[in-house]
């Protein structure tokens, strides 16, 4: 009889959890709103007040992301130089044999 208390337990327990969470609004915004054809579209919103808001990385950041962009490129560009130079190599080669 205790088993099935359990099992009861168990599963009364599994849909709670599985119940839908009421959504919480933390006002966080990920896109303007502020496009041209809706009823609140503000004209005299500047862009360049949006862009002052706006977070700008620091030389650390930025250094670090060019060297992020670098160390994705590196191996690509090297495999175009490994490639072009025995092509380069090949007809060098078969440019210099004599019949």
């Amino acid at each position: 009889m205790t088993d099935k208390k359990k099992q009861k337990e168990e599963k009364k327990r599994r849909k709670a959890e599985n119940k839908k969470k009421p959504f919480v609004d933390d006002g966080h915004t990920i896109v303007d709103m502020n496009v041209e054809g809706f009823p609140w579209y503000d004209e005299n919103r500047s862009a360049e007040k949006e862009k002052k808001n706006r977070d700008k990385p620091t030389k650390k950041e930025t250094f670090a992301m060019i060297m992020g962009a670098y160390k994705a490129y590196l191996p690509m560009f090297l495999i175009c130089i490994g490639v072009f130079t025995i092509v380069f190599l090949i007809l060098w080669l078969l440019l210099r044999m004599q019949y």
